[in-house]
């Protein structure tokens, strides 16, 4: 349950706080760092969605890959944009972060008998 907080964090300020500020400076394009970003964090969730066996992905490579870019990818997206239009306010991203990953977790939550 403690990753569903420490994730938030501890990739914002990889993927947000290092890689997009510096890819932003490097290729001098806020666009495409947040473009690069988002694929980079979709693909960062690859082992994920290829070893988890509650992901209809386990095992299948291919399927891996096309999971987690396709889920990856919007939310790497939506996480640079949030970043970038707060100017690049990292505690923005990470709260948006942690409210994307604790959201659906709470649907697996049971309540009562």
């Amino acid at each position: 349950m403690m990753i569903l907080f420490t994730a938030g964090f501890t990739e914002e300020f990889f993927f947000r706080g290092i890689l997009q500020t510096r890819l932003q400076w490097l290729i001098n394009s806020k666009v495409l760092s947040v473009l690069i970003c988002a694929a980079l964090f979709g693909l960062y969730h690859l082992p994920y969605a290829y070893m988890n066996t509650n992901w209809p992905s386990h095992g299948d490579w291919w399927s891996a890959v096309s999971t987690s870019l396709a889920e990856g990818f919007p939310g790497g997206l939506i996480l640079g944009i949030v970043y970038f239009r707060s100017r690049n306010n990292l505690l923005a991203s990470v709260v948006v972060h942690t409210l994307m990953n604790t959201l659906p977790a709470m649907t697996m939550i049971k309540f009562g008998s």
